[in-house]
């Protein structure tokens, strides 16, 4: 039969400690943290919470100096204390500093999954009771911290649940709304994410960045004249803001508007010449007015910037293609191909390139069309 090993007298002790911490007992706790450090000196995490302990009794010079020593001796088992911490806070029926120890946790260790999972156990009961002080002490500073570590664990249900608390904590504060506006549209729901967002317009008219989100979402809904008209306001008050430019010129490009798409386009390479995204922008709309030349020399910028991004190969091809520079085209879309292989067009449109410049070569009589171009890109 398999050995069963006893727990050791220490973490006995311990639980006791953390729970009398928990139920307002500091004094009874320093008790129990001195016998414990006397049995095992060098458990940093027991050294961090009888810093607590002594800080609860008033004694923070004490309390202070046996946390430096934790994070002297083993820094990584913090996280763990203020996990268990905030279960003993929980079995307490004391919500808030429960949900307190979590969120300290994973900010001292993103990755520590017990405390991702006590995280939103703590969240959803204090949600299902109301979410305010009647839930254990939330309040909305820490309905905001718990909405960003659960948007940051891709919790989406429940950041929204954390950030409507913290509206309703602070109704004349537009940061949650904004914070709801976020989590609703990384949850695709754009339409509620709308009426965030223009809640918080409401509340701060003023800030650029509510207009350029509420905008964001509109033009996913297909509102891309209320779109326009938001990030036009937003540019009134950030005119040197590169990003909302080219927003701007792709709101309009998307509506086939390519005439005044293109000089918003340029405003915002103009404004960040090094990203590479905006000149790629800027080369589609070129090449929606024909303009072929120009739209080349703009992806060949870009893909000097981003030379192993495979879409931007391919556009270099397409745009060689319409120039009739079938040798280009092959070759750009040999490249595109190596980068992003198993494409489904790319070997098409390969293809093509390479049979129209294998007949241009056989119409000129210059040649037997054995080259592709490949070594053009």
């Amino acid at each position: 039969m398999p050995t069963i090993t006893a727990p050791s007298p220490a973490l006995h002790l311990l639980e006791r400690a953390e729970d009398a911490l928990a139920r307002h007992d500091p004094a009874g706790a320093t008790a129990l943290f001195r016998r414990i450090v006397a049995l095992e000196p060098a458990q940093a995490g027991t050294l961090y919470i009888f810093g607590q302990a002594l800080r609860d009794l008033g004694r923070g010079d004490e309390g202070g100096a046996w946390r430096r020593r934790a994070f002297q001796t083993d820094p990584a088992a913090l996280p763990t204390a203020n996990h268990r911490l905030g279960l003993a806070f929980g079995r307490a029926g004391r919500t808030g500093l429960a949900v307190a120890g979590q969120l300290q946790a994973l900010d001292q260790d993103p990755g520590h999954g017990a405390a991702a999972v006590a995280l939103e156990r703590l969240a959803a009961e204090a949600l299902a009771m109301g979410g305010g002080w009647g839930a254990g002490g939330m309040d909305g500073g820490l309905w905001t911290r718990t909405g960003h570590a659960a948007f940051r664990l891709g919790a989406f249900v429940m950041a929204e649940g954390a950030f409507r608390q913290a509206a309703a904590a602070a109704p004349d504060d537009q940061a949650p709304y904004r914070y709801r506006g976020d989590t609703l549209a990384a949850a695709d729901g754009h339409a509620a994410a709308v009426r965030a967002f223009a809640h918080a317009v409401r509340l701060a008219p003023e800030h650029g960045e509510h207009r350029r989100r509420l905008a964001d979402s509109l033009f996913r809904l297909d509102r891309a004249d209320d779109a326009e008209r938001h990030l036009t306001r937003a540019l009134a008050l950030a005119p040197d803001d590169a990003g909302l430019w080219a927003d701007l010129g792709l709101v309009r490009f998307h509506c086939r508007n390519g005439e005044q798409a293109l000089p918003a386009q340029v405003r915002s390479v103009r404004l960040a010449p090094e990203t590479g995204d905006y000149r790629r922008c800027l080369a589609d709309t070129l090449f929606l007015l024909d303009r072929t030349a120009e739209a080349e020399h703009r992806v060949r910028g870009a893909v000097a910037l981003d030379p192993g991004a495979g879409m931007l190969w391919a556009n270099l091809g397409h745009v060689r293609f319409r120039r009739r520079d079938y040798a280009g085209a092959a070759a750009a879309f040999v490249r595109a191909l190596t980068l992003t292989p198993g494409a489904p067009d790319l070997g098409r449109f390969r293809a093509i390139a390479a049979y129209r410049h294998l007949n241009a070569q056989v119409m000129a009589r210059d040649g037997d069309g054995a080259a592709f171009g490949t070594d053009r890109a």
